[in-house]
C-alpha cells in the first residue's frame, strides 16, 4: 500500500514538472507505430487485469518528429485512461494512418463514456473522473501534443466509448 502510494505521488510530480517544462528535450524522428507498439507492450498487462485487450492497427512509415519520452507518456497517459474505463469485454482499438501532410492516431474504446459536460472539461487542472485521479495526466498530454505543433480531439458518448483523435504534422524529409 504505501509503495503503491509513493509511485502515485512520485507520477503526480512528474506530471507537475512536465506541465511546467513541457518542451520537447531533443527532438528526434519517431516511427510512430514502433512508438505505439512499445506504449502498448507495457499497458497490455493492465488491460489484461481490467478484462480488456489492446489492438493495434498502425500504418507502417509513419514518422513525426518531437521527443520518444514524451510521445511514449502522452499515448501511456490517454491508453492508460481508457483502460481505466473499462468493463469485462473491453477492447481499446489504437490506430495510426497518414491523412496529407498528417498523422492521425485514434485510441478509441469501449467503456463507460463520457456526458457532454464531462467531454467540455478534459484538460482543465484538477479535474478527473477517476476517484483518485489528479487531472494532470490528461494537461500533460495536451501540452506534449501542442509543443508537437498537434492537436488533440475527444468524441465520447455516455454507455458507448471514447475516442481521442491526436493529429500531427508528418515528418517531410527536406
Amino acid at each position: 500500500m504505501a509503495m503503491q502510494e509513493l509511485d502515485r505521488a512520485s507520477v503526480i510530480i512528474t506530471d507537475f514538472l512536465t506541465f511546467a517544462k513541457p518542451g520537447l528535450d531533443q527532438e528526434d524522428i519517431l516511427e510512430v507505430s514502433g512508438e505505439l507498439k512499445h506504449v502498448s507492450g507495457i499497458l497490455v498487462p493492465l488491460a489484461n487485469l481490467q478484462g480488456g485487450a489492446i489492438q493495434l492497427q498502425l500504418q507502417d512509415g509513419l514518422q513525426v518528429l518531437g521527443s520518444s519520452s514524451k510521445f511514449k507518456q502522452a499515448f501511456i497517459n490517454l491508453i492508460k485512461n481508457s483502460v481505466e474505463s473499462l468493463q469485462e469485454n473491453g477492447l481499446i482499438k489504437v490506430s495510426a494512418w497518414k491523412s496529407g501532410s498528417h498523422i492521425m492516431v485514434s485510441v478509441k474504446d469501449n467503456g463507460e463514456g463520457m456526458k457532454v459536460s464531462e467531454l467540455a472539461r478534459l484538460g482543465e487542472p484538477y479535474y478527473s473522473n477517476k476517484t483518485k485521479g489528479t487531472g494532470l495526466g490528461l494537461m500533460v498530454t495536451f501540452r506534449i501534443i501542442e509543443a508537437m505543433n498537434g492537436s488533440i480531439q475527444f468524441h465520447s458518448k455516455k454507455g458507448e466509448g471514447t475516442e481521442v483523435i491526436v493529429k500531427l504534422p508528418a515528418y517531410r524529409n527536406k
